[in-house]
């Protein structure tokens, strides 16, 4: 996969129109979120094979992109099992973990975020979950986010992106974020600080970056 597929800079407002609907009615992260793009600059890419044409580049919701052969079965830590065709977690996951590592070679605060929004808070899988170290659940209100911190290890980091689900079908966002997300309560605390996040697309087998520019 690493071979195969390549991060290249795509245009930004097929990719923000494509976003802008996964956020939209969402939970109170992706408000703000949403919130924040209508008034950003950013800069988006995506992992794609290199010979890829241009016009399939902005079908999003659209699999059929990654080589096809039968992935790893997952279990959900609310039940079920889901087996994936190739997608580009691994990389994504090694992307975000850097940038975890580096803060805490700093000696900096970061954290990375992503809402559950299918799940809720009185779910049974809730109490038996018991997160590995770095990472957690946080609850605000009825909404249920994974996160992992600077402390995370790698495989933290990939059990946060593939945990990510929301209310529009693929669609599934993780932020990266400086601070504390122990003392930052509120999807307002959180979204000013973050710096960049991914977004799945082509039907979960690749993802969007969204770099904020003006942070």
């Amino acid at each position: 996969m690493r071979n195969v597929m390549r991060f290249r800079l795509i245009k930004t407002q097929p990719a923000l129109e494509y976003i802008r609907d996964g956020l939209q009615g969402g939970c109170s992260l992706s408000r703000s979120l949403l919130q924040r793009l209508m008034r950003a600059n950013v800069r988006i890419g995506a992992w794609l094979p290199p010979d890829i044409p241009e016009k399939r580049i902005y079908q999003f919701k659209q699999g059929g992109i990654s080589p096809q052969s039968c992935g790893e079965a997952f279990h959900l830590p609310s039940g079920g099992m889901l087996v994936p065709i190739p997608t580009m977690v691994p990389v994504v996951t090694h992307y975000l973990y850097r940038h975890l590592a580096a803060c805490r070679k700093q000696g900096r605060k970061a954290f990375l975020l992503a809402p559950d929004e299918l799940a809720s808070p009185s779910e049974p899988w809730v109490a038996r979950y018991h997160p590995p170290e770095g990472s957690g659940l946080l609850f605000w209100g009825d909404e249920v986010y994974f996160y992992v911190t600077e402390d995370t290890s790698a495989a933290g980091v990939e059990q946060v992106l593939r945990h990510a689900r929301s209310f529009t079908g693929m669609f599934s966002y993780t932020v990266f974020a400086h601070g504390d997300i122990e003392q930052d309560c509120s999807a307002e605390l959180v979204i000013p600080s973050v710096r960049l996040f991914v977004v799945q697309a082509y039907d979960g087998e690749s993802f969007l970056l969204v770099k904020f520019v003006d942070s």
